[in-house]
């Protein structure tokens, strides 16, 4: 049995688990491109939940989420779920619960407060 001590950067099971979810990501990204270029028009299904709000505010927060996402996960594993001594699978959802709301949360503060001052400072 793998606990979640073993899933914790640097381990091969949380280098598989990552992995595993570029792959992931990447075949939703392909198979969303497909069917934009199949439908062929501007206001195809996959552009218009592209555009819904709650996914632009996604976008807008991505690069604040990628920054601030990995010590997150990395505390909430090293601090909280590898003294539950759960199974991978169990670790991944448990971490995945606590994680993304708090990594939301700290994405848009840091868009907010970091990101979005230096667009205003933008030369044209």
């Amino acid at each position: 049995v793998v606990l979640a001590t073993e899933l914790t950067p640097g381990t091969s099971a949380w280098m598989i688990e990552e992995a595993l979810g570029g792959v992931a990501t990447m075949t939703i990204l392909i198979a969303l491109s497909g069917i934009q270029l199949s439908e062929g028009s501007a206001r195809s299904r996959v552009s218009t939940f592209l555009t819904l709000p709650p996914i632009r505010f996604l976008g807008d927060i991505s690069y604040s989420t990628y920054l601030v996402h990995y010590p997150i996960v990395a505390a909430v594993a090293i601090v909280w779920v590898r003294h539950l001594e759960l199974s991978v699978p169990a670790a991944f959802v448990v971490s995945t619960v606590v994680c993304w709301p708090i990594i939301l949360v700290v994405s848009a503060t840091f868009h907010r407060l970091i990101e979005q001052p230096f667009y205003r400072l933008r030369v044209a």
